[in-house]
């Protein structure tokens, strides 16, 4: 008997202790729950959260591509522009060195004294075939007011008088013979009437 009424306490105590133990567990899983839920709460929350971010993110990458492709175009204009400037200013240098060559030429022929002009056709023809100017190579260093310039230079050397010709993009020479202007082709030595000084 005794060791019933021992077995009976101790089933009691261990009752007891089980009941003790699921409230306890009953306590610590409603506290679970109520995190849980909690959490769920502001899973919710943050959802709806990173859903806005994510259309304003959209929204932006659209409004991005519009920037970038409006700078693109911006930077192909500026580099466009950039060519045009490069030419203009390398056209810029090569009207400078134009004039500067022009102006060397006009101070060599404000000293020349006493250079005469030719007294006939004939004699500027005669001229012009034994003159070697028409003999230079053209290249584009060497172009049409070069062969212009250098058959003044040999005219005033053998102490005759002739001038420059501009015509649109092309540079002859000219000589005055009485009241008759001739226009003289340098690289080949072809002349022709251009008219009268009266």
């Amino acid at each position: 008997m005794k060791r019933w009424i021992a077995a009976v306490a101790i089933l009691a105590t261990l009752l007891g202790v089980a009941v003790g133990f699921g409230i306890k567990l009953n306590q610590d899983t409603a506290i679970l729950q109520l995190r849980t839920a909690i959490r769920e709460q502001q899973l919710k929350v943050s959802e709806r959260e990173l859903e806005r971010c994510a259309k304003e993110v959209s929204q932006l990458t659209d409004e991005d591509v519009k920037n970038v492709n409006i700078v693109s175009g911006l930077q192909e204009e500026n580099n466009k522009l950039r060519i045009q400037v490069t030419d203009l200013e390398n056209d810029i240098t090569y009207w400078e060195n134009q004039v500067n060559h022009w102006q060397v030429l006009y101070a060599e022929l404000e000293t020349v004294r006493g250079l005469r002009y030719f007294a006939s056709q004939d004699e500027l023809q005669q001229w012009l075939w034994d003159d070697p100017t028409s003999d230079n190579d053209y290249s584009y260093r060497y172009d049409c007011d070069d062969f212009a310039m250098d058959l003044i230079r040999a005219a005033e050397k053998d102490g005759y008088l002739i001038g420059m010709y501009f015509e649109e993009d092309h540079v002859t020479n000219f000589a005055n013979i009485g009241n008759t202007v001739y226009i003289i082709e340098p690289q080949t030595d072809e002349v022709w009437l251009w008219g009268y000084v009266d």
